[in-house]
């Protein structure tokens, strides 16, 4: 009998998508490409149905519908990954934080309606006190939280805009030992220090506002963060004093991605941005050095060119100098992945639809790889064009604060990137390459 139970004991472990004794929520489908986990939504009732597929390391099940608003992390560096997200539930938004059990540590009360994918949540140590904060902008209103109780260290209201008008960065702008906030309203830029003191204001004079993407990061390198803001017809380079560096008045569009690169190796970052992006289908997508002087440009008047949506960094190649390129096309037909060396021609492409990418070590390799959220599905790529990891039937994009294009961060320290992913039914999950027994790809051994 203890044999018996020792056996059944085991069987009940290796089952694959399920505890032992309950209904499977996932199957394993083949393509040309390989294997894919196809989830089945319907059977989802808990967060342990989800974590028991391959490729999800810790899902929550949030009581409520998800938002684009989240982040996970060990914020309290107790070695636990916690989750502090959006959550819409009986008609109103509030933030919540939930340990990786499940179990809610706070709730807010109700806070402004979510902005799509300009809404943002960071969670940084903006005081330097070795606690964090949570900051985030929301309809008309920008919000900081004690990460610990979720009580409001401030709020803001903001003046009324629509989706693409408001978004915000965390940096160190101007300040060496503090963080500090920039938010932008319509043709208003504020920065707040950490207390929600409004330092500067910069009024963009350039009249068409329509623009995705507002990043931070230190292109120069000395230290001090600048804001980069692309707009329809404009590109900015604003300090962290709230001066403007520079603009390129030669974008007919605006672009759906900002990056930051070292692009040939030299050890000098470059700002990668499109001149003529979205929907416009035309590009070039250029790289500028911290100046404003283009230093290269990429083309892609048939690869891609069906609405080019994001883009992404990385040494993708090692065998090559520099980092490269990709990005992503919405549909078929029209060049869907590709990946462009330094000097700017591509170096291969895939014909798949996709709406984001981002990227990171999947598999702990040490080589750095493309995840390429699909339509209901999540895919993840290798340099030399190799789908590694494919599941269908979860969609959603990799949330945090920047979430175009910035590597994917490994919260653990286990070797392997991990990525946020609200997948609909008021689920989110934590994503991470299958442990060994399920194999490269996803077969079970």
């Amino acid at each position: 009998m203890r044999n018996f139970l020792a056996v059944t004991a085991a069987a009940c472990l290796m089952m694959s998508g399920a505890a032992c004794g309950k209904e499977k929520v996932f199957s394993i489908e083949k393509d040309d490409l390989g294997p894919i986990y196809r989830v089945d939504m319907n059977k989802v009732k808990t967060a342990s149905d989800l974590a028991s597929v391959p490729g999800v390391k810790i899902a929550w099940k949030l009581g409520g519908e998800g938002s684009w608003l989240g982040k996970a992390g060990d914020f309290d560096s107790d070695g636990k990954v916690d989750l502090i997200c959006g959550v819409h539930k009986d008609g109103a938004q509030r933030i919540v934080r939930f340990a990786s059990d499940g179990r809610r540590v706070w709730t807010t009360d109700k806070v402004g309606g979510g902005l799509g994918g300009e809404s943002g949540l960071a969670v940084r140590d903006l005081d330097g006190d070795g606690k964090c904060e949570v900051v985030f902008n929301v309809a008309r209103q920008l919000w900081c939280l004690d990460a610990s109780t979720g009580k409001t260290n401030w709020m803001i209201d903001l003046p009324h805009c629509r989706d693409n008008y408001q978004m915000s960065v965390v940096g160190r702008f101007g300040d060496r030992k503090r963080l500090r906030v920039v938010c932008r309203v319509n043709a208003d830029m504020t920065c707040y220090d950490h207390a929600g003191k409004k330092i500067w204001h910069y009024r963009i004079t350039h009249r068409n506002l329509y623009g995705h993407d507002m990043v931070s990061f230190d292109a120069d390198g000395d230290g001090l963060d600048e804001i980069y803001l692309s707009l329809i017809g404009r590109f900015l380079a604003i300090s962290g004093e709230g001066k403007l560096l520079w603009e390129d008045k030669k974008c007919p569009n605006h672009s759906d991605f900002i990056l930051l690169g070292d692009i040939d190796g030299d050890g000098d970052k470059d700002v990668v941005y499109d001149r003529n992006g979205c929907t416009a289908k035309r590009g070039p997508i250029v790289c500028v050095n911290p100046s404003g002087e283009v230093q290269r440009t990429w083309l892609y008047a048939r690869l891609g060119k069906d609405h080019l949506q994001r883009g992404t960094l990385g040494d993708f190649i090692p065998s090559r100098k520099g980092v490269e390129l990709a990005a992503v096309g919405k549909r078929r037909g029209q060049g869907g992945l590709v990946v462009w060396g330094g000097a700017g021609k591509p170096i291969w492409s895939k014909d798949i639809a996709a709406g984001w990418i981002t990227c990171g070590d999947w598999d702990g390799d040490k080589a750095c790889d493309m995840m390429v959220t699909m339509e209901g599905g999540w895919q993840v790529w290798t340099g030399a064009g190799k789908r590694i990891y494919a599941i269908a039937g979860i969609g959603g994009i990799p949330l945090d604060i920047e979430s175009a294009g910035r590597r994917r961060p490994d919260i653990d320290g286990n070797g392997k990137a991990d990525a946020l992913i609200s997948v609909g039914s008021g689920c989110m999950v934590l994503m991470e390459a299958p442990s060994a027994k399920w194999g490269r790809g996803g077969v079970s051994r």
